[in-house]
């Protein structure tokens, strides 16, 4: 029989829900919580390992770092792997553990819920046996789970606060899909590479900044702090910047002088982003800028923060946020 290692972050799943407001239980038991689904037994045995208990607003590197390695360290003794995780950042998380366990050849897969797993009408308990389901499959992938589609993990955005059916992957077709029968279209998985490789390192040295309309450009100087070492910056379409102002350009240049890495993200959620259609554009990659072609935004930042504490050559950062590490990214 299978052998599957769920673990447990928090976030909506296990939370407790009363007069309409949802709450972390202050003593969470994960054994009690899947004891409410007793159908994902049959998928084989199964070991719950509790990380930790938070909101996912409240999970960031320290926690990135922390799954990876349970994951990488017990990656022998588990056929598959299910993280259970707070829906507002789980892209995030899913985008760091695709990075850091490289060339993956097991299933990882996060899932999550709407709603609590003790309230009426709970996503919860679909959402997490079809993922246990999936992480019995032969999935090279780490992926999100949730309402019957396995979405590659960092290409994926959560596009609701309300709907089961809370994310989606613009730029790149579902893994598999879940009804009668699980579908899993083989032909989108990753091929593995090379041996796997556990990298859990991510700086906190980054910084996303998203442009507006009547930004000053010395407002963004000032976010982008002298400690930093790189910008994820949101411009406009396909990466198009201002370029009346001179004073855009000029930052862009006063950054890449001091070593700071920028990659160009755009707002809108299909498409890539292309620094030589727009003279804005031209000119930001002509002062440095890298463009994030069909990266999401927080792929990108979540990247960067992987390759900012891997190395210290700013070149050789551009040269890897260009190169597709873990599917991420259409070359």
């Amino acid at each position: 029989m299978a052998r599957l290692l769920i673990l447990h972050t928090g976030g909506t799943f296990g939370m407790r829900a009363a007069g309409g407001r949802v709450e972390l239980d202050p003593r969470p038991d994960p054994a009690a919580l899947l004891e409410r689904i007793p159908q994902i037994e049959e998928l084989g045995t199964l070991e719950h390992r509790f990380i930790c208990n938070r909101d996912s607003s409240d999970i960031g590197p320290e926690i990135w770092a922390l799954l990876a390695r349970e994951i990488g360290q017990a990656l022998e003794r588990y056929d598959g792997f299910v993280v259970i995780h707070g829906t507002d950042t789980m892209v995030y998380s899913a985008s760091a553990l695709s990075f850091a366990l490289r060339e993956l050849p097991k299933p990882v897969i996060f899932t999550g819920a709407q709603r609590p797993v003790q309230a009426l009408r709970s996503d919860a308990h679909r959402n997490l046996i079809s993922a246990c389901m999936l992480a019995v499959e032969s999935i090279p992938e780490v992926g999100i789970c949730f309402d019957d589609l396995l979405l590659r993990g960092n290409r994926t955005k959560k596009l609701s606060i309300t709907d089961y059916r809370a994310f989606a992957s613009p730029n790149y077709p579902p893994l598999a899909k879940i009804g009668v029968h699980v579908e899993v279209d083989r032909a989108r998985l990753r091929p593995i590479r090379g041996p796997f490789e556990l990298k859990a390192s991510f700086s906190p040295a980054a910084f996303h900044l998203k442009l507006f309309p009547g930004l000053d450009p010395e407002q963004a100087a000032a976010a982008v702090g002298s400690s930093l070492r790189g910008v994820v910056l949101e411009s406009f379409g396909a990466g198009n910047l201002p370029i009346l102002d001179p004073a855009w350009l000029d930052l862009l240049q006063r950054w890449r002088e001091r070593g700071l890495v920028v990659v160009v993200v755009s707002p809108c959620p299909f498409g890539r982003v292309d620094l030589q259609l727009y003279p804005g554009g031209r000119r930001a990659s002509e002062a440095g800028a890298v463009p994030a072609g069909d990266m999401t935004a927080e792929a990108a930042l979540v990247k960067l923060m992987h390759l900012l504490a891997l190395s210290e050559n700013p070149a050789e950062i551009r040269e890897q946020l260009l190169q597709d590490l873990a599917g991420e990214l259409t070359e």
